[in-house]
């Protein structure tokens, strides 16, 4: 059997204070953020990754009259304008930048 003990022996429990319990909660709190932040930004780097930048330059038409034809229709696309070269900057996915060009070369003829 077993020697040295006997049935009235207790063991040792461990015990934890209040503050390294509050130590290992804030490590927790800090893991748990981190994580999520660091989600959003892959989620945030993979959008980007898809999006094509364009710069357009008009010749025949101002740019801010154009963005005000063509904004409307493209509400989640980045669209700007550059008035001092006079030229559209588009930031979307190559689907919508392609369509985007098309509307622009008509608007500028």
């Amino acid at each position: 059997m077993l020697e040295g003990k006997t049935k009235n022996s207790t063991t040792r429990r461990p015990r934890f204070t209040i503050a390294s319990l509050l130590v290992l909660l804030t490590l927790a709190a800090v893991l748990l953020a981190w994580m999520l932040d660091h989600q959003r930004l892959k989620s945030q780097i993979h959008e980007n990754l898809n999006e094509t930048t364009g710069v357009y330059r008009l010749s025949n038409t101002s740019a801010a009259e154009a963005i005000k034809e063509i904004a409307p229709l493209f509400t989640s696309e980045k669209i700007s304008c550059e008035p001092q070269s006079n030229s559209v900057i588009v930031c979307a996915s190559p689907a919508e930048t392609a369509k985007i060009e098309l509307m622009l070369r008509y608007i500028d003829r």
